[in-house]
């Protein structure tokens, strides 16, 4: 069994219930709901377990522990919101598409749309109508599947529809009290119906805000007697009403606002129960009714017209049990909502099975990108990774810390092989901490926004890491690039002890570049990670205190691309940073000062040795170059005096003695 992640916002009880009943029949994937708003008190509890998430920090908690395969939200305006989870861990994401997220009160705004498909993985959608709306936007056809909201058939009782003169024509509405169900259209030609056929009841079931407006013109039109009122949100309730009905009446409409309902779910129950319909020749409405033949279709916003024909279907009484078998089937065959869950399914594991190879096992390598406001350089340091030779064993996590100038947009169309984590802006270590957090590989590689790594890094790495399997904190060499020019540095040492490869780092006598690290993600459990409230040098405390534990290593070979910059540091500031993490590194330490005598003593010797071979070196080449000078200018002192005699005694001769021969 999978687990599946349900993102819902639901303040209307009759969709709780629907949704419960849709989620009962999953066989192959177990739900669990995260409810983005309080859960209706009047409606009955979901069988599995609901989460109350309103800023859905429990469904990251849950797939950070691996408890979920799959997110599902129920309207596009959700999706969105979950688009930050699905960049983080880079898990599959169906949306389902409502008419409300196209039009009306919920509209999304076209970047919102471009941004979810480019992101999600699949669309749902209710209705071909909509599936259009959609295709003549431009949206990828490939990405949606049309996806009928099922009804429960099973559960609606079937009942052939019988005439008798005794009793009066019940005419049933069942739905939301809302403008874009045409109620105030089906009232007025109600009242025409009533003048003409007084043996006909209404009965309006449902909620909404048209409640009073609803009881004034009934008082108005003294209709008291003839139409009936049931304030309910429970779809059990409206289906116990079928029972007794003759006819359903749903004139759907599209609203001021332009608020529509494409094909409405009363509608579908209504026609499972054997109920001929009238309705509209509205949105996706022909989808689901054939005019004369499961009941009669009407234009929409027309009350007169509504009038004539709901008389006509009280006169062709004969036909209610033909239209209401025929409903039933149509119900059975195409809105089935064992059938549509059974197709959901399989919509669900061809999601789950393309994006597999990126939800698979845990990296090798977790590479982090700390970024803000580099939109240039950020692309060019992914790219450097992802061009990575005979080496694919990593994931890149790239950690915005509150860009401005539209890195997210840069980095999404990377696709799924780049997790984008954006977060407000606190700094790079907090950046740098975000993305460990969030890490799934065993090391974790850092990588600056503006910097690269050289084709063979991680591949080298590996190889070293295997070799030396004590190993748990890497650096090496790199290239310092700067106005174009690149220049191999070696000043990263190797050291074999320990205290020494303390030492100098506690010197600064070389600089460990945060592009080059690659480091054992349970080094930060032991040590802690990287310090917020250094604004500078936070790398060079951090290594500081891994020396603590453990020792560094160093591969020397340039692994990596290191663009030198003009910063504008505060160098007071800056001062003072390096007095307090030196501080801090001699408690970890516990040095004393007689302790860091004795190793200056030891470690700087050898560095004056050191110095004194390259010295003496150095002398050495400038004699030899002193003599080579010497040399040529005696060479070049006794040629002179050759040519000099030569010219005196007439051996040689002048250029001007050429020339009178040659006739110059």
């Amino acid at each position: 069994m999978k687990n599946i992640g349900v993102i819902c916002s639901i303040n209307d009880a009759m969709d709780y219930d629907r949704l419960h009943e849709a989620l009962k029949k999953f066989q192959t994937y177990s739900p669990y709901v995260f409810f983005r708003d309080k859960n209706n008190k009047d409606s009955a509890p979901f069988i599995f377990e609901t989460i109350k998430d309103p800023r859905l920090k429990e469904l990251d908690r849950w797939i950070r522990h691996d408890r979920i395969d799959l997110i599902y939200a129920t309207s596009a305006r959700l999706g969105v919101k979950a688009l930050a989870v699905k960049h983080k861990w880079q898990i599959p994401m169906i949306v389902h598409i409502q008419d409300r997220d196209y039009s009306g009160n919920w509209k999304l705004k076209r970047k919102q749309w471009r941004r979810l498909f480019r992101v999600a993985d699949h669309m749902v959608v209710p209705s071909r109508y909509l599936e259009k709306k959609l295709r003549k936007r431009g949206y990828s056809r490939k990405k949606i599947t049309v996806l009928h909201q099922g009804v429960d058939v099973n559960a609606i009782p079937f009942k052939e529809r019988r005439y008798q003169e005794d009793e009066p024509v019940r005419i049933v509405f069942a739905g939301e009290w809302e403008p874009k169900n045409g109620i105030e259209y089906l009232l007025k030609a109600f009242c025409q119906l009533h003048q003409k056929k007084p043996n006909t009841h209404l009965h309006l079931v449902g909620k909404g805000s048209l409640k009073r407006k609803i009881d004034k013109f009934v008082r108005k039109k003294q209709l008291e007697h003839a139409v009936k009122l049931s304030p309910t949100s429970s779809s059990h309730k409206s289906i116990r009403v079928y029972e007794q009905a003759h006819i359903f009446c749903l004139p759907g409409i599209k609203d001021k606002k332009g608020n529509i309902d494409a094909i409405p779910v009363t509608l579908k129950e209504a026609m499972a129960a054997g109920l001929p319909v009238v309705t509209t020749d509205h949105a996706g409405i022909p989808e689901l009714v054939t005019d004369d033949i499961h009941g009669y279709l009407v234009p929409p916003k027309d009350s007169g017209s509504l009038a004539k024909t709901l008389e006509k279907m009280i006169d062709s009484h004969a036909l209610w049990p033909e239209m209401g078998k025929k409903a039933r089937d149509r119900i059975r065959k195409y809105f089935n909502l064992d059938r549509q869950m059974e197709k959901q399914e399989k919509i669900m594991d061809q999601v789950v099975q393309r994006t597999a190879r990126y939800v698979k096992k845990p990296p090798f390598f977790s590479v982090i990108i700390p970024t803000y406001n580099r939109k240039k350089h950020v692309k060019k340091a992914v790219k450097s990774v992802l061009k990575q030779k005979k080496y694919d064993d990593y994931e890149i996590i790239v950690v915005d810390d509150g860009s401005k100038d539209g890195t997210r947009r840069r980095i999404e169309k990377f696709g799924p092989r780049v997790r984008y984590i954006y977060q407000r802006n606190k700094g790079p270590s907090k950046a740098r901490n975000t993305g460990i957090k969030y890490a799934r590989g065993e090391y974790i590689a850092f990588l600056d926004s503006d910097d690269q790594f050289v084709p063979e890094k991680l591949r080298k790495n590996k190889k070293y890491l295997e070799k030396h399997p004590d190993c748990m904190f890497l650096y090496s060499w790199y290239y310092d690039k700067r106005k174009g020019k690149r220049k191999k540095v070696k000043k990263p040492k190797k050291c074999k002890k320990l205290n020494e490869f303390r030492y100098r780092l506690y010197r600064r006598e070389f600089t460990i570049r945060t592009s080059t690290v690659v480091v054992h993600r349970r080094c930060f459990d032991e040590v802690g990670k990287f310090n917020t409230k250094y604004r500078y040098s936070q790398d060079w405390d951090m290594w500081l205190r891994l020396a603590t534990l453990y020792l560094g290593h160093c591969q020397k070979k340039p692994l990596a691309i290191y663009r030198r910059r003009d910063r504008k540091k505060n160098e007071k500031k800056v001062h003072q940073y390096h007095k307090e993490i030196r501080r801090r590194a001699r408690k970890l330490y516990k040095w004393s000062n007689k302790k860091i005598n004795k190793l200056e003593k030891k470690y700087k010797s050898k560095a004056k040795k050191k110095k004194q071979r390259q010295k003496k070196s150095k002398k050495k080449q400038k004699r030899k170059q002193r003599r080579r000078k010497k040399t040529n200018k005696k060479v070049r002192k006794s040629k002179r005096k050759k040519l000099v005699k030569q010219r005196e005694t007439g051996k040689r001769k002048t250029n001007s003695s050429r020339r009178k021969k040659n006739g110059g």
